[in-house]
């Protein structure tokens, strides 16, 4: 792996590391504010008994209510953790076109499912968060298209040829 791959790598994982903290941080709000507590804390009112304090409430759901209330820093998360998952799967498939095309279509199938998920969100967060999977789902769309593209060149393939 190069130092151009390495110093990317670096990058974003600071980044996303970075973004997870203060999401993580924003997030612990929730403790203090119970009104939240029955929108906000879903997966601890389906993993235990109902909340009686703030103390009860999961971690999961600090990230839940983090980018309802204070989006900015769940996007960074989710766009530094998806450059690096990309930068993973350009150094692992370095020359497989089509494995890295199916990967990304496969990802970008997973960002517009979750944009559809979130579409329904009241909140500006969630609505937030909707419109920045649509957009990263478009764009690792255009570079499966492009990978695709890049295997039928280098294989030769005809394509609606007559």
């Amino acid at each position: 792996m190069s130092i151009k791959y390495m110093t990317q790598l670096f990058a974003a994982c600071f980044i996303f590391l970075l973004s997870t903290a203060a999401t993580w941080y924003e997030g612990s709000n929730l403790t203090d504010d119970s009104f939240e507590w029955t929108d906000s804390a879903k997966y601890t009112s389906i993993a235990t008994t109902p909340i009686t304090s703030g103390y009860d409430i999961s971690q999961v759901d600090y990230f839940i209510y983090a980018a309802k209330l204070y989006p900015f820093f769940p996007i960074m998360m989710l766009i530094s953790g998806l450059y690096l998952l990309i930068l993973l799967l350009v150094a692992a498939f370095k020359n497989r076109y089509s494995y890295m095309s199916f990967c990304l279509f496969m990802l970008a199938t997973l960002l517009f499912l979750l944009g559809y998920k979130l579409s329904a969100s009241p909140s500006i967060g969630g609505l937030a968060l909707m419109k920045t999977c649509l957009t990263t789902g478009s764009f690792v769309l255009i570079f499966s298209f492009y990978y695709g593209l890049k295997f039928i060149r280098n294989h030769k393939i005809t394509f609606l040829s007559s």
